[in-house]
């Protein structure tokens, strides 16, 4: 339930650019693919209930899987025209836009680009690299003229290596609580402050009771930007100095990454209400969360079976582009799979789509449901 106001035309645009997005990527693999494979390739896309959940909500999700879906039909265009590549280079930058998780995302399509058996590899990677870089000279010119200072990756990134898991490894590591890290940590920042930023008055942020609260209140850009890569620095100094607690963590966490919940938004907006109130609790601290943990891992274990014989499957047919979806869903656990949010897993379903309409056909195969 929404109240009108604009929003039903926002949910309904993400929506059909979503499904335009399927039907352009079913045009392309289509003429590659049998199509029984294809039909469970769309109907995993088009009905999974983790991914449809996104488009009567607003998350970024939705917007972010239209693009995936529209740089994998670009990808399978047979045609080799230097708008393919630009394009391309385009999409990509319109993936960091929506999400900063896809700033580097580039690097596997360069590398997906390099284990082509085709010529004029250096000029396609060129070509993506040109109109990539565009995208972000425009935004970092934007910043620029604004604040006064140039750069392209949205500020939480800076800092949130250090807010979302580095802070937790020194819990353990001097084994104290969460509110003793926070003030020793606040402590540093403060002298940190003075030593670097001389022209701020670190009395001004003794009442913040954590480090990145700090951040959020420096009112100058340049500054506020200095202090977010502090905290950054702060961020891999500490993974760097325990690193068998960081291991422990970040292995939990990958699990945590990988079991899909297709309830998150609801439940999510149950125990919030709305986000411009005072926030109701938290749906993960709550018993309905600890009572549908079972179901989701005997459903995300019925995905991932089914993937896995799907990507056997594939690798013998397609090894290269097999490669370009393992390594798509690498990079995510890289960059997100530390965090062991689950909603953050999400761009991973679009390329275990493939897995699974193969992995169904093998079973449906072998149950002699067809030929």
């Amino acid at each position: 339930k929404f109240a009108l106001g604009g929003k039903f035309l926002f949910l309904f645009t993400q929506s059909f650019l979503y499904y335009i997005s399927v039907f352009l990527f079913y045009n392309q693999i289509k003429n590659l693919i049998n199509q029984k494979i294809c039909f469970f390739i769309i109907f995993f896309l088009c009905a999974e209930p983790t991914i449809l959940q996104y488009h009567s909500s607003f998350w970024t999700e939705s917007f972010y899987f239209s693009i995936q879906l529209l740089l994998l039909a670009t990808l399978l265009i047979q045609n080799e025209k230097n708008s393919k590549y630009l394009i391309i280079g385009l999409l990509l930058g319109l993936l960091f836009l929506q999400r900063s998780a896809g700033m580097f995302y580039i690097i596997i399509i360069i590398i997906y680009l390099l284990l082509d058996k085709k010529d004029n590899k250096l000029k396609k990677i060129t070509l993506v690299l040109l109109s990539y870089l565009a995208i972000c000279l425009i935004l970092g010119l934007h910043n620029y003229k604004r604040a006064g200072i140039f750069y392209v990756m949205p500020t939480e990134g800076k800092y949130g290596m250090y807010k979302y898991f580095a802070k937790e490894i020194l819990v353990e590591a001097n084994n104290s609580s969460l509110i003793e890290v926070h003030k020793s940590e606040v402590r540093d920042s403060l002298i940190w402050i003075d030593n670097n930023l001389p022209q701020l008055n670190s009395k001004d942020y003794e009442h913040k009771n954590k480090a990145y609260s700090i951040g959020r209140v420096i009112k100058n850009e340049k500054d506020k930007i200095k202090y977010w890569k502090y905290l950054n620095q702060r961020a891999f100094e500490i993974l760097i100095n325990n690193p068998i607690i960081t291991i422990k963590k970040t292995i939990k966490g990958f699990i945590h990454f990988s079991i899909l919940n297709p309830f998150f938004v609801y439940f999510d907006y149950e125990f919030f209400k709305d986000y411009s109130s005072a926030i109701i609790g938290d749906f993960n601290f709550s018993e309905k969360h600890r009572q549908l943990i079972p179901a989701r891992i005997i459903y995300s274990f019925f995905i991932y079976i089914v993937c896995l014989i799907g990507l056997f499957q594939i690798y013998k047919k397609n090894s290269k582009f097999t490669l370009l979806l393992l390594f798509s869903i690498m990079y995510y656990y890289i960059i997100l799979g530390w965090y062991g949010k689950t909603r953050l897993f999400t761009p991973n379903l679009i390329y275990l789509s493939i897995f699974f309409g193969y992995g169904l056909d093998i079973i449906f195969k072998k149950l002699r449901i067809y030929k």
